[in-house]
């Protein structure tokens, strides 16, 4: 097969006439074809393009089925959409798009986790590291790390329309097209959605020896910052973490875009970065995301520092009404310096809405009271709220 250009009369007759012979576009079956070919994503009319033709394969599509949400509230499978059927104008539409299982809770809320059929299908990708010119990654599957891809300069619908670019404002494409990137460009196409869930997409993609960000650099292709509905951005256990050595391991440029893209926002109000195995939080990282945070669950991270200049978003967070920051997990936390001034921002901001380990609440109290430390200046009302976690020998610490 080869790339081919075709007006938007002769397509469609083409594709009738395929129809008609009982051939079309699809005949992608469970994993059996992880790669789009060259002219799969060749389409005058991109939005009547259904997912199966892209080669999203019928396992990942009926996840999306059975988990996003419409407008009225029902799943695309109980309006009626079929792996068949569902387009990528169907994505337009949707209000919550979902590479995760959601189960609908008693309170209305959702609690998310990894689908199995979506993290095994991402997981056997081919991620090696080759010579890829501008790109770290190129393979059959996968192209990673080319900034023309995570930073917009290639628009979700050309990737659909005509391919993957070698580089930006090319016009040649890598062949055969990378599905991986196809499938981000259908996430990016989901301009109506207020909430993104890809809890645990990423969470069966190995670390690559040769290149170690590679769930960042995954993640990086989708364009939070284009989704300008989106409210809600599940990451959760995605490994996200992982990639992070310490600052001076992490690849620049992955890292640069996942943050200045991903994490970007003046919409999201609820991020959900949870059990992603981070250890620190940058003075970076969270430095898109707007004051107007109102939600932000970092539990079951093994986090042990803070940045000082993630105490505004903290802060925003729990200061809102009904807001809230989660740190649950973090029972190493240095609650000294930098770090305990991130806490504090929170507590004093808004006290209860601070979820931390006991082992946590204690360490601080004894910190900044036994040891009689101005700053950073934790209030009477930040530690009413953390009261109820201290333990008997840390009140008899601070009484003394």
């Amino acid at each position: 097969m080869v790339n081919v250009r075709l007006n938007k009369r002769r397509l469609r007759a083409v594709v009738a006439f395929l129809t008609l012979i009982g051939l079309g576009f699809g005949g992608v079956v469970g994993y059996e074809a992880t790669m789009a070919q060259p002219n799969q994503v060749v389409r005058a009319d991109t939005a009547s393009t259904t997912l199966l033709q892209l080669g999203i394969p019928k396992a990942v599509i009926q996840t999306m089925l059975d988990n996003s949400l419409e407008s009225d509230g029902r799943t695309p499978t109980a309006a009626g959409g079929t792996v068949n059927t569902f387009t990528v104008g169907d994505v337009q539409k949707l209000k919550t798009l979902s590479l995760a299982t959601r189960t609908k809770n008693a309170d209305g809320t959702y609690t998310s986790k990894a689908n199995s059929n979506v993290a095994d299908w991402l997981g056997s990708l081919d991620y090696t590291a080759t010579t890829g010119g501008a790109s770290p990654v190129v393979t059959n599957d996968v192209v990673l790390g080319a900034d023309y891809l995570s930073t917009g300069q290639t628009a979700a619908s050309t990737i659909l329309d005509k391919g993957v670019p070698k580089w930006s404002g090319g016009d040649q494409y890598y062949t055969p097209t990378p599905i991986l990137n196809v499938l981000m460009a259908v996430i990016n196409s989901a301009t109506n959605a207020t909430t993104l869930d890809l809890t645990g997409m990423l969470s069966k993609v190995p670390t690559q020896s040769a290149y170690s960000t590679v769930h960042m650099a995954t993640m990086a292709l989708v364009q939070t910052n284009k989704l300008t509905n989106l409210k809600t951005l599940n990451l959760g256990g995605n490994r996200l973490g992982s990639d992070q050595q310490g600052a001076a391991a992490i690849d620049g440029s992955a890292y640069y875009l996942f943050r200045s893209n991903t994490l970007t926002s003046n919409s999201v109000t609820d991020l959900d970065l949870s059990n992603n195995d981070f250890t620190t939080l940058d003075g970076n990282i969270l430095s898109g995301i707007g004051s107007q945070i109102s939600a932000l669950n970092l539990g079951g991270n093994n986090i042990t520092s803070i940045d000082y200049n993630n105490g505004s978003v903290f802060s925003n967070a729990s200061k809102s009404d009904g807001g809230s920051v989660n740190l649950a997990g973090s029972e190493n936390l240095n609650v000294s310096g930098n770090t305990a001034y991130v806490i504090a921002s929170a507590l004093n901001s808004g006290g209860a809405s601070l979820t931390l380990d006991d082992k946590t609440a204690n360490d601080l109290a004894t910190n900044q009271l036994a040891s009689q430390s101005a700053w950073p200046g934790v209030s009477s009302a930040g530690f009413q709220s953390i009261a109820p976690q201290l333990s008997g020998s840390t009140v008899t610490t601070i009484v003394s």
